[in-house]
């Protein structure tokens, strides 16, 4: 099968979307298909990572300027005509893309190729704070992308039946979020000292609950927290003192954190979102690290639960309310880690099968449509 990967990618190198990209297109390619990467960018560091580091992928890169000017101002319609373009004198079997802001270029892309899109999160209620006039335009234009597509890859199943997504009716499958287990290792749990918990996030994410993990912070003071990705102004108010703000660190500094630590720490404030499932690449990576989870939603692929998951209620008021659950949790897990053999069912290794199994059974019904078409009919 011949497969083109066509996204923009403003998330650079070491983030969990840009590793996630590239995790999918090795593991189609370890499973025998052809695989080239079509990426628009207004990142230097994603030009120079896609084309000068070995990353044994194919890519195409058509760059933009990245300025304040909206869109078609800054270059990003042209860069994607040109990229849609060189895309189509590849020929692929599927294209396959992440939902995105529609814009004209994709128009062609739709008509002309058989084009998969995968669905990360519940657009409607994420967007809630943006502009009027991107809200606008968002929700009119959405369905040009997702109604056209030969078939939609939800992330949850909680997404899936969403009413703003179930109208549309492409086949459509759900596969929540893996890791690339080959590109961690197991962490040997600590044997002394007092708790210690670890979140690695962004700023800017109300859904993750940086507030709620602060608190929890000031009702445990002889606990030590972490938080990877977050500095002090992006905290709404100072952290106390058992809390350390890391900002953003690589993986070797990071992993040195999660080896320290006994419990990591998942999104608590979904319901911020008028979400209750998910399935987040950092929380994958966790797992793969051995690390038990808090959390204030339902796992995609721990439907049932599971010993290493503590899950909160998914509302405001959760930490609080489950102070003795959490506490318990942690003192349970202190000295333990989590099996490995848990994170091999999260890997890409595992779940790009499901994936290309899908891509497989889109091929297989359009070649049944054509072959139906192009059949003589019987005159009686």
């Amino acid at each position: 099968m011949k497969i083109a990967y066509f996204l923009q990618l403003n998330m650079g190198p070491g983030t969990g979307v840009y590793k996630k990209v590239l995790s999918q297109a090795r593991a189609w390619q370890q499973l025998g298909h052809v695989v080239t990467l079509f990426v628009v960018t207004k990142r230097p560091d994603v030009l120079h990572d896609l084309q000068h580091s070995n990353l044994g992928l194919q890519a195409q890169v058509e760059t933009y300027s990245g300025s304040r000017l909206p869109a078609p101002f800054d270059g990003r319609l042209q860069a994607m005509a040109r990229l849609v373009q060189r895309l189509e004198g590849e020929r692929p079997d599927v294209v396959y893309t992440r939902q995105d802001l529609y814009l004209p270029p994709l128009q062609r892309l739709l008509t002309r190729q058989r084009v998969v899109v995968e669905v990360n999160t519940n657009d409607l209620g994420e967007l809630r704070s943006a502009s009027l006039p991107f809200m606008v335009y968002y929700r009119a234009t959405r369905g040009l992308l997702l109604g056209r597509a030969a078939g939609l890859v939800y992330v949850s199943y909680e997404i899936a039946k969403q009413p703003h997504y179930a109208k549309f009716r492409p086949p459509h499958t759900v596969i929540g979020n893996g890791i690339a287990l080959e590109d961690t290792r197991p962490l040997p749990a600590p044997t002394a000292g007092p708790p210690r918990l670890v979140f690695i996030g962004h700023a800017g994410q109300p859904w993750h609950g940086v507030d709620k993990i602060l608190q929890l912070a000031r009702l445990r003071p002889d606990w030590r927290f972490d938080l990877v990705g977050i500095s002090a102004q992006d905290t709404p108010e100072d952290a106390p003192a058992n809390v350390t703000l890391h900002g953003h660190l690589d993986r070797a500094s990071y992993e040195r954190i999660l080896e320290a630590a006994d419990c990591a720490v998942g999104s608590l404030a979904l319901h911020r979102n008028s979400m209750q499932e998910a399935s987040p690449l950092k929380v994958r990576e966790y797992l793969a690290y051995g690390l038990p989870v808090i959390l204030g939603y339902l796992d995609t692929d721990f439907l049932s639960g599971a010993e290493f998951i503590l899950r909160l209620p998914n509302t405001e008021s959760n930490v609080k309310d489950t102070l003795g659950d959490i506490e318990r949790f942690v003192r349970s897990w202190q000295g333990r880690r989590v099996p490995r053999e848990v994170a091999a069912r999260l890997d890409y290794a595992h779940k790009e099968q499901e994936r290309i199994a899908f891509f497989a059974s889109l091929l297989e019904s359009a070649g049944a449509r054509e072959h139906s078409a192009t059949r003589p009919r019987r005159v009686p």
